[in-house]
C-alpha cells in the first residue's frame, strides 16, 4: 500500500519508479505495467528500456498472455512461457511466442511469467506483469497473492483519477 501511495502522491505519477521498486521487491527480471485506454492495454512503464522503443506496445483483449489476463480478469503464473503444454493447460491459448518480448536488466530473455489484473470493482483497468529468466527461483502463489493485492490497490487509485482526467480533457 505504501508503494502505491508513494507512486500516486506526486504529479506526474512515478510509474517507472514503481516498476523498478517492484522488480527489487520480487527479485523480478522485468516488471511492466499496462493501462487500459478505450478497449486496449497500452504500455505505461517497464523496467525493460527496450520495450516499446521500436513499436507501440498495445494488447487487445485476448492477445497473448497479457491480453488473456486483461480479458479473464484472472492472474496467470507460468514457469516457462515457451512450454506450449503448460501455457495451453493454464490459459487455453495456443501460443507461438511473445507479442512483445521482455529482457531482464542484463539483457537476458525472460521465460517465467506472472501477470495479474489491476481491478477497480468488477472492471479490469490494467495489467501488472513480471518475468524472470530461466534458472532462477520460480514465482510462488505467495508472490501472486502479494502482486494481486498491490495491483488491486493501484487499480482502485488509478481508475477514478484516469476517468477524471479523460473527462476533463474531453471538456477542454
Amino acid at each position: 500500500q505504501d508503494l502505491a501511495r508513494e507512486t500516486l502522491a506526486s504529479e506526474p505519477w512515478n510509474f517507472r519508479g514503481m516498476v523498478a521498486r517492484l522488480s527489487e521487491l520480487f527479485d523480478a527480471g522485468a516488471v511492466t505495467m499496462l493501462l487500459k485506454e478505450q478497449e486496449e492495454l497500452r504500455l505505461s512503464a517497464s523496467t525493460d528500456p527496450l520495450l516499446g522503443e521500436k513499436e507501440l506496445v498495445i494488447y487487445r483483449s485476448g492477445d497473448g498472455l497479457t491480453g488473456h489476463v486483461f480479458q479473464s480478469g484472472k492472474a496467470v503464473r507460468l514457469r516457462n512461457t515457451k512450454d506450449r503444454e503448460e501455457v495451453f493447460r493454464l490459459t487455453g491459448l495456443r501460443r507461438e511466442g511473445p507479442h512483445f518480448s521482455e529482457r531482464d536488466q542484463e539483457g537476458s530473455p525472460t521465460v517465467q511469467f506472472l501477470g495479474v489484473p489491476m481491478r477497480f470493482g468488477n472492471k479490469v483497468v490494467g495489467v501488472l506483469r513480471m518475468s524472470r529468466r530461466k534458472g532462477v527461483a520460480q514465482f510462488t502463489r505467495a508472490d501472486e497473492r502479494a502482486l494481486q493485492f498491490f495491483a488491486d490497490a493501484l487499480g482502485a487509485a488509478v481508475a477514478p483519477a484516469r476517468d477524471l482526467l479523460l473527462k476533463k480533457s474531453i471538456l477542454d
